[in-house]
């Protein structure tokens, strides 16, 4: 079968030439009735792809951010719920605690860090893996304790389902839950969401400019900024649902929910959050 965008393609180009160096010759008319159908063709084609790209491109987002925010709730939910079950997350909360309580009342620990297995917590896992955990500075706060808690259990379960380690992918991540928790998932069909995505701390924060990458990439600068980027969202038009923005991003929305439903017969997604849920930040 005949890529439409290929032969299309080659006919536009063939037609142009002919344009300009055979414009009084017969070849030139007669290819045009041709000419016609496959830009009518090549029309349907392009339409369809830049429509197919975007969705395929929101839906990468959306799976990856989800993929993150996911972790982050279990893990939270593990260590700060008063339920007495016994999941799996639960059970690794529960000994992450025991280790960090042990190293913090021993006046002199042997270890700097503790090596957690996967097959003792998820035996059906196709890769075992262990994770390494430093242990953290000990500190009476206890809101610092469960923070560290909840990050320590993050870290391990992002290690043992081999979620990339390049910091790139977090803090994309962060950036979309964000993003999400204010605006319609809409959002993820405009490319400079896609470029954010792709590039963050160049779009969002300058990371790689003036010579200091290591400085401008560290936690603490990524934090201040991801805070700022939150703060500054609460004034977009694009929050306001009486905004012409906002109203142009529905229209797109119910476009592609259209073009979604007539291709598979499903949601393109559903609006999983409140635009006002308190948004947790996956990097901190």
């Amino acid at each position: 079968m005949t890529n439409p965008q290929s032969s299309s393609g080659i006919a536009c180009q063939q037609m142009m030439h002919a344009f300009l160096d055979n414009t009084n010759d017969q070849e030139t008319a007669h290819a045009m009735p041709q000419f016609w159908n496959t830009i009518h063709d090549f029309e349907q084609y392009v339409q369809f792809s830049a429509v197919e790209n975007r969705i395929s491109q929101s839906l990468l987002m959306m799976s990856s951010s989800s993929a993150y925010e996911w972790v982050t709730r279990i893990a939270t939910q593990a260590v700060t719920s008063s339920n007495q079950s016994t999941t799996w997350v639960q059970i690794l909360a529960k000994d992450v605690q025991q280790i960090f309580f042990n190293i913090w009342n021993s006046p002199q620990p042997s270890q700097k860090e503790h090596h957690f297995n996967s097959e003792d917590y998820l035996p059906l896992l196709s890769l075992p893996s262990t994770a390494i955990l430093p242990y953290p500075r000990f500190t009476y706060n206890k809101d610092t304790i469960q923070k560290e808690v909840i990050n320590a259990v993050t870290l391990i379960i992002e290690t043992w389902l081999q979620f990339p380690n390049d910091q790139r992918y977090k803090v994309s991540c962060t950036l979309l839950t964000i993003l999400l928790s204010k605006m319609p998932p809409a959002i993820l069909l405009l490319k400079e969401i896609w470029e954010m995505y792709l590039t963050p701390f160049s779009v969002v924060i300058h990371g790689q400019r003036h010579g200091q990458r290591q400085q401008r990439r560290s936690n603490p600068h990524i934090t201040k900024t991801i805070q700022l980027f939150q703060t500054a969202l609460q004034n977009h038009p694009l929050i306001d649902n009486n905004s012409n923005e906002f109203q142009l991003l529905d229209v797109l929305e119910n476009l592609a929910q259209t073009w979604f439903h007539l291709i598979a017969a499903k949601p393109l997604w559903t609006s999983t959050k409140n635009h006002q849920q308190k948004v947790m930040f996956l990097f901190l």
